[in-house]
């Protein structure tokens, strides 16, 4: 995790299904009646990355790619001797594929959080650089000049897009959220610029945003649909509804709409999601059959829903989780809250596994540089949970089983970690 804002207000884990959001403990629950406008605004904004990860194009191909990775990740550790820690760019459980992946991601992201913030200019200037020799994979550079010499540069990528998708939405309840510049307020600096018939319209900003998500190079794509939008005459609907459904995108030589594209992965998505996992698969089962039907009967259905006058606030909130559920979610208390579910137990226990799994690779690459499990914190704080000195470097040398031993068991790695 980032010591960012993030940190402290709350963060989504794109392709993990979990969310966090500071100040909101568990006596609340999910009770929007009782949220105040800044819990209203940092819910929204953190279920705006959810939106994203499940509903746009790249959010759900990358997902598929990561699922791809964890689960031959799994396959290939198996065959080691002994797995070496940290994993590493140059580890022989990375293939060439997966590190071109990676690095395409990188650049498409552009630059990331705790760039410095904007400094005083005069003047500005956008244009695109390509990193990648393909005329359709440009990024997008932003400038600030004073007295004719650059004094910073915005690499705006995927980040800056999703994060200004999210700020967006959060202006809805929270009019004027805290954050810096870049990533969070980029966005709206260049709809200021070049889209400014919609400056004071958040919601179509979002939509603006999630349709530039349904490409690799997002940043690049969001500036042809704002300058496209800004010189058009048709309402949002209709441009909504002319790039999902009637533009046409070239895959594997067929050519498909926007919205075809997305249903067919979101298909593929749930097979491999079923061949990472070994929880009995209810909820992600019934929750990617409701997006397939819902994507098929409309077209952007956040904005929709968000801009439907006859419903209060609370309300759309409530509507947006009957059409795409929500993940699981941790209170700053250490409070899960689990969606219901058609298994066994009646909970999604599929999302206690992904959070498993998550805790398990970050430890293998030492994520943020850490060795301590990510479940210590919530250890210390229950007394039912055995915590030894493991836990903090080596938790695989513990004694007392626990999540994070168990999924060790189950990828049967657990005798091929260092001593």
């Amino acid at each position: 995790m980032e010591d960012t804002y993030l940190d402290i207000n709350g963060f989504y884990e794109p392709n993990w299904f979990i969310m966090y959001i500071s100040g909101i403990s568990s006596d609340l629950n999910l009770d929007f009646d009782r949220f105040d406008d800044r819990q209203k605004g940092l819910y929204i904004h953190e279920y705006g990355h959810y939106l994203q990860n499940i509903t746009t194009l790249s959010g759900v191909l990358n997902a598929n790619e990561y699922y791809k990775f964890t689960h031959n990740l799994r396959a290939r550790s198996q065959s080691l001797d002994q797995i070496n820690l940290p994993l590493n760019e140059d580890s022989s459980l990375i293939s060439e594929y997966e590190k071109k992946r990676r690095e395409r991601f990188r650049i498409f992201k552009g630059d990331n959080y705790g760039v410095p913030n904007i400094v005083e200019y005069d003047r500005f200037d956008t244009h695109t650089e390509y990193e990648i020799e393909d005329e359709l994979k440009g990024t997008l550079k932003v400038g600030f000049y004073k007295n004719n010499q650059l004094k910073q540069e915005y690499n705006y990528g995927n980040l800056a897009v999703k994060e200004g998708m999210s700020r967006a939405l959060q202006t809805l309840f929270d009019k004027n959220p805290d954050h810096p510049f870049y990533p969070y307020k980029i966005t709206q600096f260049l709809i200021d610029n070049y889209c400014p018939k919609i400056s004071k319209e958040p919601l179509q900003i979002a939509a603006i945003c999630s349709l530039a998500l349904n490409f690799e190079n997002a940043g690049h794509h969001f500036f042809r649909l704002i300058n496209k939008y800004n010189n058009s005459s048709i309402d949002m609907i209709e441009f909504i509804e002319d790039e999902i459904s009637q533009k046409l995108v070239i895959t594997d030589g067929t050519n498909l709409t926007v919205k075809e594209l997305l249903i067919r992965s979101i298909e593929e998505l749930r097979k491999t999601i079923h061949s990472i996992l070994g929880s009995e698969i209810g909820y992600i089962d019934d929750l990617i059959d409701n997006i397939i039907k819902t994507e098929k009967d409309n077209g952007l259905v956040f904005y929709n829903v968000l801009s439907d006058s006859k419903l209060s606030l609370i309300e759309k909130l409530d509507k947006l989780k009957g059409y795409y559920g929500v993940p699981l979610i941790q209170l700053e208390n250490f409070t899960w809250i689990l969606p219901v579910a058609s298994t066994t137990s009646g909970i999604a226990e599929e999302l206690i596994e992904f959070v498993n799994i998550k805790a398990l690779l970050d430890r293998l690459f030492e994520q943020g540089g850490r060795k301590s499990c990510r479940f210590l914190p919530l250890c210390e704080t229950q007394e039912r949970f055995v915590i030894d000195r493991n836990c903090s470097d080596k938790q695989w040398l513990r004694e007392e089983p626990c999540a994070f031993t168990q999924i060790l068991d189950y990828w049967k790695i657990k005798d091929k970690m260092p001593v």
